[in-house]
């Protein structure tokens, strides 16, 4: 009988050590970027998300995040509130930013002695983190969250899978100029044909002439004249 009992025992604190941690999900929270891929010209502020999904009894993180100092300058890291929405006692150390290497780390904490919820939860991503970054100079950025911790409200990891972003920095398309005059019409008027004057004599009519001369009538006194003389 009491060794029936024993081997009940031992099969019941086997299966509770088998169980998943009652503040966490059965599988590993997500940890990504949103947008996850972003486009900005040179000079342009871009704003990006660090997230978390898949969490349950989320109390605190220890977030490594990594850039191309070259492409992007980060301005800031603000924590965004989720972690404290659990009503738990939660502390956060201002975030260290090296933008000579790329690097920056944020971290969030849930003091246990005045905290009773079991965390914070999500299903579907929701920001932990506000990141402000500057677009320097043409190229393309991974954002990389390497090395990042998850951890619940009494201090304990859990287990997380971390997703990469992206920036891609262009300079903006030049706008094409804008027509200044009216484009003229495609139809072209045909020439109009001047009138020409009609070549063609028009036909005269003349009297019929008769081909005989008529010679001319000689003066009286010059006939009288000749009549003396011989």
């Amino acid at each position: 009988m009491y060794l029936k009992a024993l081997v009940i025992i031992v099969c019941t604190l086997g299966l509770l050590a088998a169980a998943p941690h009652p503040g966490h999900a059965a599988g590993p929270a997500q940890l990504g970027f949103a947008p996850s891929a972003s486009h900005a010209a040179p000079g342009a502020t871009v704003a990006i998300d660090v997230t978390v999904a898949d969490v349950t009894g989320l109390g605190g993180y220890d977030l490594q995040l990594s850039f191309d100092p070259a492409v992007l300058r980060l301005g800031s890291l603000q924590d965004s509130g989720f972690v404290a929405s659990s009503g738990n006692l939660v502390t956060c150390v201002p975030a260290t930013i090296d933008n000579s290497t790329g690097h920056a780390v944020a971290a969030c904490f849930t003091i246990p002695l005045f905290s009773s919820s079991p965390g914070a939860a999500a299903t579907t991503p929701v920001p932990v983190i506000h990141a402000s970054f500057v677009a320097l100079r043409p190229g393309s950025s991974t954002l990389s969250l390497a090395g990042s911790d998850l951890k619940d409200a009494a201090g304990g990891l859990i287990p997380v899978t971390v997703s990469a972003g992206s920036v891609d920095v262009a300079p903006a398309a030049a706008a094409a100029p804008s027509p200044t005059g009216s484009a003229p019409s495609a139809t072209s008027q045909a020439p109009t044909a001047s009138p020409t004057a009609d070549r063609t004599p028009a036909a005269t009519s003349f009297a019929d002439v008769s081909a005989t001369a008529t010679p001319p009538s000689t003066p009286a006194g010059a006939s009288a004249a000749a009549t003396v003389a011989a």
